[in-house]
């Protein structure tokens, strides 16, 4: 399955001699104000910061690289280069347009904040006009405010089953270390079922990009 990735393959023919698989996807963040650029931060930069103010979009890449093994003989490179976009839930319309190009939809809320649990059904709702084709995460935020918790794991659970949400867990930009985000965000990936072999993809347009 292909997803609605805007690479092109620039230099096949290099991309197979150098053994390296080079695939740009597109992510992005939505949900009420939960944290969601705070914790983009600790994923691409490993730092904490409190406080970012929300322009209508941003966004931040990530390089995520796997070495494969073939025939115990040599290793073949994957790198996924991940632009992760942030949008702020008080611009509907700015964020609507970035929908259809994603891959995969993480939407957030805070643990500690019973409104943005509530408000889930309506990103949703929001994401799948646009694009019924991409897999959507569900990511509770702040795990650092769990004595005043408002949300429990099982209601979380409970909606993704609703839905066919797959639940991604609970994190906190100030307390999750960054190797725990990099760890989820490979799961994403290993979810959109990319294991091809280079021989497969090289006619398809869609997902390779010369980085």
């Amino acid at each position: 399955m292909f997803h609605n990735c805007e690479s092109l393959i620039l230099n096949s023919e290099l991309i197979k001699f150098e053994k390296e698989i080079k695939i740009l996807l597109n992510f992005i963040l939505i949900g009420d104000r939960v944290g969601k650029s705070s914790l983009l931060y600790k994923l691409t930069d490993g730092d904490f910061i409190k406080y970012i103010p929300s322009n209508p979009i941003d966004f931040r890449f990530k390089l995520i690289k796997k070495e494969i093994e073939k025939n115990n003989e040599f290793k073949k490179k994957k790198i996924y280069k991940l632009t992760i976009w942030d949008t702020s839930e008080r611009y509907e319309r700015f964020r609507k347009p970035y929908y259809k190009r994603a891959d995969a939809c993480i939407i957030l809320y805070d643990i500690s904040e019973r409104r943005s649990f509530d408000n889930i059904k309506y990103y949703y709702d929001e994401f799948k006009k646009e694009n019924s084709n991409a897999i959507i995460y569900l990511f509770g935020n702040k795990i650092d405010l769990i004595g005043k918790r408002k949300v429990e794991i099982k209601k979380a659970k409970e909606i993704c089953e609703k839905y066919n949400i797959i639940w991604g867990g609970e994190y906190s930009a100030k307390t999750s270390r960054q190797e725990d985000l990099i760890n989820v965000f490979e799961e994403i990936i290993k979810s959109l079922n990319l294991d091809f072999e280079l021989d497969q993809i090289l006619p398809i347009s869609s997902k390779i990009l010369n980085l």
